[in-house]
C-alpha cells in the first residue's frame, strides 16, 4: 500500500492519523457504551434489592394493626402501646 500511495503522491502521514483518530473515537463510543451498561445494571441491582422481599409473616398488632415481620418485632412493637 505504501508503494502504490507514493506512486500517487498521497500523503500516508495523513491517512495515519485518520487511523489513530478513528481508533481513538472507537474506544471512546466503547467505553461511553461500557459506562451507561453498567451503571443500567447497578441502577436494576438497586431497584431489586430496594424493592424489599415481600413479608409472608402473620404478626398483626391486635391494637393497631400493624404487620410486623417476626414475633419478637411484635412484641417490641407491643412495648409502645404499655
Amino acid at each position: 500500500m505504501a508503494e502504490s500511495a507514493f506512486s500517487y503522491q498521497i500523503n500516508t502521514d495523513l491517512i495515519k492519523s485518520f487511523y489513530s483518530v478513528r481508533a481513538v473515537v472507537t474506544v471512546d463510543v466503547c467505553v461511553e457504551e461500557f459506562e451507561v451498561r453498567r451503571i443500567q445494571e447497578l441502577e436494576a441491582k438497586r431497584d431489586l434489592r430496594k424493592s424489599g422481599k415481600p413479608s409472608t409473616s402473620n404478626f398483626e398488632c391486635q391494637i393497631c394493626h400493624r404487620m410486623c415481620r417476626s414475633r419478637i418485632g411484635l412484641l417490641a412493637h407491643n412495648k409502645s402501646h404499655s
